[in-house]
């Protein structure tokens, strides 16, 4: 039960991105709208199965522990990214 819920919260915590980067940029961020759907999929998890008591709050915590965490590390993973291949355009052109 926890890997299922985990996975559908890195798809809910990867929408957050899409909404700051959205308002950030003032632009659409392609995404946006998948991570709405998400978001509505983990409202009926919650309705349905966490006021009935079907997962336990546990697992619910566990899960969206999981989820973060790999949000986190996929975002600082891009950003790392991007971040050295700068420096190296930047070390690049300063030997040229």
């Amino acid at each position: 039960m926890i890997l299922p819920l985990s996975i559908s919260w890195v798809f809910v915590t990867n929408g957050f991105g899409h909404v700051l980067e959205t308002v950030i940029t003032r632009e659409y961020s392609p995404g946006l709208v998948t991570s709405l759907l998400y978001w509505a999929i983990i409202y009926l998890i919650i309705q349905c199965n966490i006021l009935q008591r079907s997962i336990s709050t546990s697992n619910f915590i566990i899960s969206v522990l999981i989820g973060a965490t790999v949000t986190i590390l996929m975002m600082g993973h891009l950003f790392l990214r991007r971040m050295l291949r700068g420096r190296v355009k930047c070390e690049m052109e300063v030997k040229q």
